[in-house]
């Protein structure tokens, strides 16, 4: 999934494997063989980062794209309404810029100061959740309770 806005910004985020390839090792744990390595970068007007690091677990991913798909046809969504996963690397909201525009804020690595800024009219939502839910289908969720 790639999000860029004209004023510069961009983010990110691909699917690098599971954090545990071999099932056979968590047999007995549900929770293990679904974390997903993910890599993802952002730019905004300060710098760019990038890391890879086992954020989400494959339902989180999963409800991710579906969060993004339900955003399409709402005209503005609630200021304040966003995702978050288990892990604190990457997280989502909406919320206004410095100019007043609606946007969604990319918050990464756990830090209230590392975020960019989309304008939601820049932001295809449609086209993010699909990317998503393609790369999901490569890393299923393993090991169903």
């Amino acid at each position: 999934m790639k999000l860029e806005s004209k004023n510069g910004s961009s983010f990110e985020m691909t699917i690098v494997g599971y954090e545990f390839p071999d099932t056979n090792e968590w047999a007995e744990n549900y929770y293990d063989p679904n974390w997903l390595l993910i890599k993802f970068s952002m730019t905004n007007s300060t710098g760019t980062w990038t890391a890879t690091t086992p954020c989400m677990l494959t339902w989180e991913f999963s409800r991710f794209a579906d969060w993004l798909e339900n955003i399409v046809g709402v005209q503005v969504p609630q200021r304040g309404f966003g995702f978050e996963f288990v892990e604190p690397d990457l997280r989502f909201k909406f919320t206004q810029d410095e100019t007043g525009r609606d946007v969604l804020r990319v918050f990464v690595l756990n830090e209230d100061k590392l975020w960019a800024d989309f304008p939601l009219e820049e932001v295809d939502f449609s086209e993010a959740a699909l990317n998503l839910k393609n790369q999901l289908a490569k890393f299923p969720e393993r090991l169903k309770e």
